[in-house]
């Protein structure tokens, strides 16, 4: 089965949702909504984002394909994460199977970034038609879960500058992918849009953020000059020092 391809996408939708609702309002924000074309062997999608956290928040709509044999399409509800290698990953958030008529629901309520996709990778020979109309449903922000995740990732952030500090280099590594989330099962980004998206996030840690990267520059820097170092060691140093020198720039 074939990838998205950037290049060859056909349909690209950005929805950001704004959170100034109030909380027992339901409101509706359409995702999808219209008809488009999915052509032999590609999935086009759209691209939806939370910017918090939602009380009752649902993704529901409908899909229906028309051309071919089957008539049908697959249609996907899919993390940022799982969109990364959405034609293998085990568990989306949804998947309706090769249908004609797709009818989802499906609780969405967590801050993040989400795709619907449509997936016609599966012919190799017809393209299909699809009319969707998708909305996200809510009742407006869950504020109290909103500042107790808030809580959550300043003390995490806390935790990551101070084991910085941490005289064992591979704790330091470890602790500089952890901060800009470029660990293990992150999400891939290039380091300098992962640390300008965590500043976005964190304004009033902005200083002290960049301050504790630049001294790691400094430290990673002092031990290149080290004749004992091995030489894993300084391939980390190394990378390490590429990924924060235009730290200043941001």
């Amino acid at each position: 089965m074939r990838r998205v391809a950037s290049g060859v996408v056909l349909v690209f939708g950005v929805l950001i949702v704004l959170s100034f609702v109030h909380a027992q309002e339901q409101a509706e924000v359409p995702v999808v909504r219209g008809t488009f074309r999915a052509e032999t062997g590609q999935a086009p999608y759209f691209q939806f984002k939370l910017s918090t956290y939602y009380r009752d928040g649902r993704i529901v709509g409908n899909a229906l394909a028309s051309g071919g044999s089957g008539n049908d399409i697959r249609v996907l509800l899919l993390t940022a994460q799982q969109f990364q290698a959405w034609d293998v990953w085990p568990s989306p958030l949804y998947d309706s199977g090769r249908r004609q008529s797709v009818v989802l629901s499906v609780s969405v309520s967590d801050s993040g970034t989400y795709y619907i996709l449509f997936d016609n990778t599966f012919s190799a020979v017809s393209s299909k038609n699809v009319q969707a109309d998708i909305r996200f449903l809510h009742r407006g922000v869950d504020t109290s879960r909103a500042a107790e995740m808030k809580r959550q990732e300043l003390a995490s952030l806390e935790q990551s500058l101070k084991q910085l500090e941490d005289p064992n280099w591979k704790n330091r590594r470890e602790a500089f992918y952890g901060l800009l989330g470029l660990g293990s099962g992150s999400v891939y980004q290039e380091p300098n849009d992962a640390l300008a998206s965590l500043l976005q996030k964190f304004p009033e840690k902005s200083d002290e953020v960049k301050l504790a990267l630049i001294e790691v520059l400094e430290r990673e820097h002092s031990f290149q000059k080290n004749t004992t170092q091995s030489t894993e060691e300084l391939a980390s140093t190394l990378g390490l020092r590429a990924m924060v020198r235009d730290i200043t720039q941001i």
